[in-house]
């Protein structure tokens, strides 16, 4: 979902995926205007309208009519459509299937209607029905700085971390890739009484555009001397921490 506070401000909650899909069409949504002088025409400016269009899917899931559509569910676990509710806004996120990997894209400020409610009489030959939702998506200023974004696509350039990591949070333009995780392994062969340093470990920091690095700026705690058997260790970088299982021998 996408929130707009006071101040104009975006933010996004982390994607959920809404399987079924059967076809997709979004229009560009603008006009052209003329302008004409001295009985020729000047220019033409353009206007960006956003996207409209329709998206038909398998089923609409319980998840998406209770999160963007505001449904509610009762102690009975009865779904409920309010007359008053009215609908979330979101980012929308999806591929195309290209020659060697699909296009991703994400347009950003969407709304979406009711699916139309259909049922069918059964028959000897058994046709699926669908859900079909119109989508609009309008443009929002994603960073504060006055510059309004409709969507995002990825090209052929964009590298293999940032491509296979794209629907784990809605993409931001040029947002520094941030630290999500840290890796740690034992390289060491410390015994009983020894400390250890960075000497002994490899640590690796996991980014959000799924690229890795291998950094030594950490720390170790305990900086005690290890114990005989199972040392829990944790390793810790820019707030984020790991443990690592270090069994210290007997010295030799």
């Amino acid at each position: 979902m996408a929130h707009v506070d006071d101040t104009g401000k975006i933010t996004f909650d982390t994607p959920f995926a809404l399987p079924g899909s059967v076809s997709l069409s979004l229009e560009a949504q603008g006009e052209l205007t003329p302008f004409y002088a001295d009985g020729i025409k000047y220019y033409v400016s353009s206007s960006n309208g956003g996207y409209e269009g329709d998206w038909e899917l398998a089923l609409v899931t319980d998840e998406f009519r209770e999160k963007i559509l505001k449904e509610i569910i009762d102690s009975n676990k009865v779904m409920l459509e309010k007359a008053d509710a009215g609908v979330e806004n979101f980012a929308f996120g999806f591929e195309i299937d290209g020659d060697a990997r699909g296009t991703r894209f994400w347009f950003y400020f969407c709304t979406a209607t009711r699916p139309t409610t259909e049922s069918e009489t059964t028959e000897d030959t058994i046709e699926p029905t669908t859900d079909t939702l119109t989508v609009s998506s309008a443009a929002v200023d994603l960073k504060g700085d006055g510059n309004m974004y409709v969507r995002a696509k990825t090209t052929a350039d964009v590298n293999d971390g940032l491509y296979n990591t794209w629907f784990d949070e809605v993409y931001i333009p040029d947002q520094e890739a941030m630290l999500t995780s840290v890796v740690a392994v034992y390289k060491g062969s410390k015994t009983t009484g020894q400390t250890l340093d960075k000497s002994d470990f490899t640590v690796v920091a996991v980014m959000s555009n799924g690229t890795n690095q291998e950094v030594s700026d950490y720390t170790i705690s305990p900086e005690t001397a290890l114990t005989e058997g199972e040392n829990e260790i944790t390793i810790t970088y820019k707030e984020v921490s790991t443990t690592v299982k270090v069994n210290a021998g007997g010295p030799e």
